[in-house]
């Protein structure tokens, strides 16, 4: 027989620091407990801003009205562990599996969670059409930085690839006018100079253009892979949260909303 458990408030939300745009919806809904099965149903909602999060979310309980926690708990199934992703959502313990003197009285649950953006945030292959066309552009559109001083590091690989395209057609300009200057000197060891000069020059030119294009292909190739790498990334990671819902019982959704809560406290009393 399942016991219906109305969710008691205050509940407590605590925040390391806000972002704006982000916020907890906890749903008008019942905590079930079910006995014979010894299990606890904890159901809620999770929203946030511009951009998804994944999250690695741990739950605790206490047993004296919150003044200690146990946890994390390990018998739990559903939309708990790392990477879990936004909606509706639903932890499952089971209580008479870790705590077998679990009696319900001045009880307090907590849930905490780590979170980070998601690889839904970025952009597949298709991203290095970014960097065939600027160097380095495709590179934010295919990873997170972690430092936020980082963010444009990307423009030092356009100002490598365009500096060294640039000193190429500098140094070949060069080795022509040398050229140029060979085919109009009227001494032998002038000319030879001159066109020991021009011969270094057109060198040099040729291989600042290959050092372009190195640093430009492969900025492609990178960004190419990594893509690649998010697409399959990105499919792991709904196939993982699909599983999350069925174990939660709830029907895998096609899409999947946005969420950030780095601890919640759910209070209430059998």
């Amino acid at each position: 027989m399942k016991t219906l458990i109305q969710l008691s408030f205050p509940v407590l939300l605590c925040l390391p620091y806000v972002l704006l745009g982000q916020k907890l919806d906890l749903r008008d809904e019942q905590i079930v407990v079910n006995r014979k099965e010894g299990k606890v149903i904890l159901p809620y909602t999770l929203e946030d801003g511009s951009i998804r999060y994944e999250f690695h979310t741990e739950l605790y309980y206490s047993n004296d009205s919150g003044r200690t926690f146990q946890g994390p708990l390990k018998e739990v199934r559903g939309h708990i562990g790392r990477r879990v992703l936004a909606g509706d959502k639903r932890i499952i313990w089971y209580y008479e599996k870790e705590a077998p003197d679990f009696d319900g009285k001045n009880i307090q649950f907590k849930i905490k969670a780590r979170y980070e953006p998601s690889v839904l945030n970025l952009k597949n292959e298709g991203a290095a059409l970014y960097s065939l066309v600027v160097p380095g552009l495709g590179n934010p559109k295919v990873r997170y930085y972690k430092w936020w001083k980082w963010k444009y590091r990307w423009v030092v690989t356009t100002l490598l690839a365009y500096g060294a395209a640039g000193a190429a057609i500098w140094q070949y300009n060069a080795a022509k006018a040398s050229y140029d200057d060979y085919l109009q000197a009227t001494r032998p060891d002038q000319a030879a100079s001159l066109y020991d000069q021009a011969n270094q020059q057109l060198l040099l030119a040729s291989g600042l253009a290959v050092v372009s294009a190195a640093i430009w292909g492969g900025d492609v190739a990178r960004v190419f892979f990594r893509g690649l790498r998010n697409r399959v990334d990105k499919h792991h990671l709904k196939k993982l949260n699909e599983k999350m819902d069925i174990e939660a019982g709830i029907v895998p959704q096609a899409t999947y909303q946005r969420q950030f809560v780095p601890a919640l406290r759910l209070t209430f009393r059998f």
